[in-house]
């Protein structure tokens, strides 16, 4: 059912996601077949909103940069997990669980053809601005000051020299 909306997604013109997906997450609800594949659940983050009893799913990636083979295979996995999720948190109602794919900064090199941007996709400030407290813009200035550190750089160079000299 994944593995054809996917290649749905890659014949059909943009948007189709839109629409679809959300028919794709009733069918994934409503599956009551008990032999499933199974396969290796990878799951970066889960929480649930206390207030709202929400739970989120969310999918960790730096940033929007994936090659077209690899991109494909992240949002493969990411709808499977969700798959999963769905059975093993014995999920009834779309609205119980939200997938989010998560790109840890704000840039966007291209669209997603296999998940609604507005629903669920969030990038950098979006995902702080609705979930923490904490600003993105200071966790991002913390990390360019720690990457950027000469004990950092040293660290760095170090493993270098003992990958490519051993």
């Amino acid at each position: 059912m994944i593995d054809k909306y996917i290649s749905e997604c890659q014949l059909k013109p943009d948007g189709y996601c839109n629409s679809e997906f959300l028919k794709l997450q009733k069918k994934i609800l409503n599956d009551k077949d008990d032999n499933k594949n199974t396969f290796k659940h990878d799951i970066d983050l889960l929480f649930k909103n206390k207030r709202t009893g929400k739970i989120y799913y969310l999918e960790i990636k730096y940033n929007d940069d994936h090659d077209t083979g690899k991109f494909v295979d992240i949002n493969r996995k990411f709808i499977k997990t969700y798959a999963y999720l769905t059975d093993e948190l014995k999920i009834k109602n779309i609205e119980d669980l939200i997938p989010i794919l998560f790109f840890f900064n704000n840039k966007k090199m291209k669209g997603n053809l296999y998940l609604p941007e507005k629903t669920n996709i969030r990038r950098g400030e979006s995902f702080f601005d609705e979930f923490l407290s904490i600003k993105y813009k200071e966790l991002n200035s913390f990390m360019e000051k720690l990457s950027e550190s000469p004990q950092t750089i040293k660290m760095f160079e170090e493993l270098h020299k003992k990958i490519c000299v051993n």
